[in-house]
Formats: structure tokens, C-alpha cells, sequence
């Protein structure tokens, strides 16, 4: 995963003109813990293939819009299953395991708490 989150990290850097840090806070996750932490069943995140995470300009030290690093990766012609964003939060969610769909999702509630994850960023 680490290859994929390089190319990321430069790609943003060009764009933003200056060095770029990601901070990951969440990475592999056990099923055990993955199910504490609300994830699927079949998240990538219990094969390693998969990272939440904010991203951070150096030039200023602000974070990047959450928004802004989807938009930014979807656009780009690099490689990845789903981007996830989770409005009103600093951090994303990619995951890399196969088939790469290149999906942008967005996560909602509904009235009793539990997570959908439709397509696409919100309107």
C-alpha cells in the first residue's frame, strides 16, 4: 500500500506546490477490530489494502480539504477500488484490493444511525 500512498503524496504535492504529509489513522485492521470500528465485512481494510487518512501542506502547516484530495485523485489516472468521503470529517478512506473500481463514495446515516455509502460525492 505504501506505493500507492507515495504516488499519492506526489501527485498532491505538484499540485499544491509544495511537500505534503499524510497522517494515517487507521491501516490493517483485525475482523474483530474492524467490526468495533464499524467497517464491512469485506473491507480491505482486514487485508491491509486499505488507510483512512488526513493530509497536511508543509508550506503552511493546514490541511487539505477532504473533498479537494478525492476530486484531485479522482481525476487522476491513478489506481485505486474506492475512495470514500465522509462529510463534516478531516479524513478519507481508499481502498486498493482488486478488482480497482475506481468508486468515489460518500457515507451517510440514515434516521437510525446505520452507514450507506452511495455513490459519488454530495451535492
Amino acid at each position: 500500500m505504501a506505493h500507492f500512498l507515495e504516488a499519492e503524496r506526489a501527485l498532491l504535492a505538484r499540485h499544491y506546490g509544495c511537500a505534503v504529509q499524510i497522517h494515517i489513522t487507521s491501516g490493517f485492521r483485525s475482523g474483530a477490530v474492524n467490526r468495533l470500528a464499524g467497517g464491512t465485512g469485506t473491507s480491505d481494510h482486514m487485508e491491509g489494502l486499505a488507510c483512512d487518512r488526513w493530509h497536511e501542506r508543509m508550506d503552511n502547516r493546514t490541511m487539505i480539504d477532504p473533498r479537494a484530495v478525492i476530486e484531485l485523485l479522482a481525476a487522476s489516472d491513478l489506481p485505486f477500488d474506492q475512495l470514500i468521503f465522509y462529510p463534516g470529517q478531516p479524513r478519507i478512506h481508499s481502498g486498493y484490493g482488486e478488482p480497482m473500481r475506481r468508486e468515489v463514495r460518500h457515507r451517510i446515516e440514515d434516521a437510525d444511525g446505520k452507514a450507506h455509502y452511495p455513490l459519488g460525492l454530495p451535492t
